[in-house]
């Protein structure tokens, strides 16, 4: 509305000191139409932005959308810079990480001090046992040992089809299937992991996998994401992935 009064005024300003013609007249027309398309969707940006502030508060997205800078590495490290800076760099970050669970483990004044700082996107469970990340970058680095673009696009798949399920899972989800898994999750996640797989693998960068394949590594990573423990599906669902895709690659 303050957009539409402003146009308007500046539009009186310039038709008293300079008349127009109807050409110029419509210039003005459209551009109080602009104006309040930009303000009502201005107005709309900025209130997702709060929207988007507010979720950041709640743990569970915080931790999703953490998990979602894993897509780095396939989506910008392999297109860009090949396949063995796409498996030195996981082999590298995943042996750091695991070099610091040992430490962890070794050092509970360490142990302490790694839980404070990364709170904010840590589960409480995660202060005496593997962090979920750690679980997530090994299984990213055994997977890049597959051959052709499987490694890449089981990880796109899991980072993906896994966000989904928890987020839909514990906002939606009734219907408990087996420790705490949704029917509404893991349909959740057969879909994502699904789409993910099939758009993705269309693209020319991730040539070389059939459909099949393509369908039945989403399937293998909902399977895994199904029966598998929470604090463990950030490890198998990769692999399993993987491996179906494999199977598939190698028949």
């Amino acid at each position: 509305m303050a957009a539409f009064i402003l146009t308007c005024l500046f539009m009186a300003f310039s038709l008293r000191f300079q008349p127009v013609s109807l050409p110029s007249g419509w210039f003005f027309v459209i551009a109080v139409l602009v104006f309040m398309v930009a303000s009502f969707w201005g107005h709309a940006f900025l209130k997702e932005l709060d929207n988007a502030k507010r979720r950041l508060e709640i743990f569970l997205y915080r931790r999703k959308l953490y998990r979602m800078m894993g897509l780095v590495f396939p989506l910008v490290i392999f297109p860009t810079l090949g396949r063995s800076a796409y498996q030195c760099s996981l082999i590298t970050l995943g042996s750091i990480l695991v070099g610091v669970e040992l430490l962890r483990w070794r050092s509970p004044s360490f142990n302490e001090r790694f839980c404070n700082f990364f709170s904010k996107v840590s589960k409480e469970e995660e202060r005496l046992s593997v962090t979920g990340t750690t679980m997530y970058l090994t299984s990213a680095a055994l997977t890049s040992f597959f051959p052709g673009v499987i490694g890449p696009l089981s990880l796109i798949i899991v980072t993906i089809g896994d966000a989904w399920a928890v987020l839909i899972g514990a906002n939606w989800g009734k219907k408990v299937i087996r420790r705490g898994k949704t029917v509404e999750g893991t349909a959740a996640c057969v879909f994502s992991c699904l789409m993910s797989a099939l758009a993705f693998g269309s693209l020319e960068v991730f040539h070389g996998v059939s459909i099949s394949a393509i369908v039945l590594g989403a399937i293998g990573a909902s399977a895994a994401e199904l029966l598998t423990e929470g604090k463990y599906d950030n490890f198998t669902m990769a692999v399993a992935a993987a491996l179906s895709m494999y199977g598939v690659w190698v028949l």
